[in-house]
This record gives structure tokens, C-alpha cells and sequence, in this order.
């Protein structure tokens, strides 16, 4: 419904209605069209994040996976706008479900980037942490701005390689 529709346009009627739920059964499992909203974006987050190890483990040259996972990552959201959209829109969003869904996205995000980088130690030093951190703030603006049209895909690619290159330098 979201691809469809657009994440301001789907209330929770219509939610229930193509769940065949009633509207108060799904306040009894959701708080809110934003709570629905961020279960949903971060079901589309875990599933293309569940992908990307496959897709990386058919590479030849190890050296560029980062920047594999980069171009898959936003290849797959520039083929669906609407949901990096609601994906925005639940990281803005103010309450315990919004909560949970940030410490869900920061968790799938290391997630990733340890299966793009699987020399990184489980117990990050405290300057990688931040260097990750840093980066993932970058992609979500990125991100952010592609689902708006105003950067293309290439562009939020090449960016998001550079600003791995610079922040995930090992010495």
C-alpha cells in the first residue's frame, strides 16, 4: 500500500480494511498509523538487508564490498521511493515506536556493514563507532534525498563511496 499509495496517504482503515482486520483490532498490536509505519519500514530495511550478503558473496574482488553494499543498498531504494520515504518519515517520527525503530535501523545498519566488513570486531573501538555512526547519518540524508529527487541514484552512490572511503580508513 505504501509503494502504492504513499505513506501519508495510508490510514489505518484502509490498513485493516486489506489486513481483513477491524480497525480496533489493529489498535490492540499498533499504537498508530506511525507505529504501523515503522514496523513496516523496518521489515523492508531487515529483508533488503538479509539480501545483501548473497548478493555480496558472489563478488570477486573482496577489496570494494563496502561499496558493493553501498550500490545495492540504494539501487534497491531507488526502486522504491515511497518506502524510503515512510522510512524517513518513521526516523522523524516521536514516541516508544519510533524509539525502537531508530535502535532497529542503527542495529540493522552494523549488521550490514559487519557482513560488508568481516574484519571488524565484534566490540567496535570507540573511533569506528563513531565513524559508523557518522556514515549511517550520511546515508539516511542521502537516502532522504534521492526518495525527494534531488540527488539521482548515482549521485547518492558516488557520495556514499566517498564518505565510506574517508570515514572507514584503517590504519
Amino acid at each position: 500500500m505504501i509503494q502504492e499509495l504513499g505513506h501519508e496517504a495510508v490510514g489505518m482503515e484502509a490498513i485493516a480494511s486489506k489486513a481483513g482486520v477491524s480497525r480496533p483490532t489493529m489498535y490492540r498490536y499498533f499504537a498508530s498509523k506511525e507505529h504501523v509505519l515503522c514496523e513496516a519500514a523496518l521489515a523492508w530495511g531487515n529483508d533488503l538487508a538479509s539480501r545483501i550478503p548473497a548478493s555480496l558473496s558472489l563478488l570477486t574482488e573482496k577489496d570494494n564490498v563496502v561499496e558493493a553494499a553501498i550500490t545495492l543498498v540504494v539501487q534497491e531504494a531507488n526502486s522504491n521511493l515511497p518506502m524510503v520515504r515512510a522510512t524517513m518519515a518513521s526516523l522523524l517520527a516521536i514516541g516508544p515506536a519510533a524509539d525502537d525503530f531508530r535502535s532497529g535501523v542503527r542495529m540493522m545498519f552494523q549488521s550490514l556493514m559487519g557482513n560488508a566488513m568481516p574484519a571488524i570486531p565484534s566490540e567496535l573501538p570507540s573511533e569506528m563507532q563513531s565513524s559508523l555512526t557518522l556514515l549511517g547519518r550520511v546515508f539516511m540524508a542521502d537516502l532522504t534525498l534521492l526518495s525527494v529527487g534531488d540527488i539521482s541514484a548515482e549521485q547518492c552512490i558516488e557520495e556514499l563511496k566517498i564518505c565510506a572511503r574517508r570515514l572507514l580508513v584503517t590504519g
